[in-house]
């Protein structure tokens, strides 16, 4: 007779995002960046640190699924814990599989198939496997002649010290806590 009294089952769905979600005072910055972004299309790159439940997912996937009504940007997410090296974040994020091609080309196909503004989420960045210990991707995006702004999620604060300097020196992230 209880359940009777919940009206959506949906809630209780992990990946579930409220159509008006709680937004926390440290959304405002991805959001002030992200309009930035669109208005002059200077990226700032940006980690989103906290722990888990926090809110850092749920507030990206959010801005995932209203930005686009509001912005001319491409929002792009990719979970590091499922697509756990640079290649495969970006074969995930083209939609192929990546057989057969190198880095440097998943990289032109994705310039040629992303040309106008990106951002590019990366959810749980800590779990990169250590295969791709430079994360190659963030370089990449860093460095590209293409508007591309990158959304760091992770837990861990230490995921910006164990950046190789290049990668550090092209992203300047700022760190946004949750």
């Amino acid at each position: 007779q209880e359940s009777r009294l919940v009206k959506d089952f949906s809630v209780f769905d992990f990946h579930y995002i409220p159509d008006e979600p709680m937004m926390r005072e440290e959304s405002k910055t991805i959001i002030d960046e992200m309009l930035r972004f669109d208005l002059s299309g200077v990226a700032t790159h940006l980690a989103v640190i906290g722990s888990r439940g926090s809110g850092k997912t749920l507030t990206v996937r959010y801005l995932q699924r209203t930005g686009p009504k509001h912005t001319d940007l491409e929002i792009l997410y990719a979970n590091c814990r499922h697509h756990n090296t640079s290649f495969k974040v970006l074969a995930h994020l083209l939609g192929v599989q990546a057989r057969g091609a190198s880095m440097t080309e998943l990289f032109e196909r994705f310039c040629v198939r992303f040309p106008k503004k990106t951002v590019v989420v990366l959810d749980e960045i800590d779990l990169m496997s250590p295969k791709d210990r430079r994360r190659e991707i963030l370089y990449l995006l860093s460095r590209s002649e293409q508007p591309f702004i990158t959304i760091m999620l992770s837990n861990s604060p230490q995921v910006l010290k164990e950046l190789d300097a290049a990668t550090r020196s092209g992203l300047q992230p700022v760190p946004v806590h949750f």
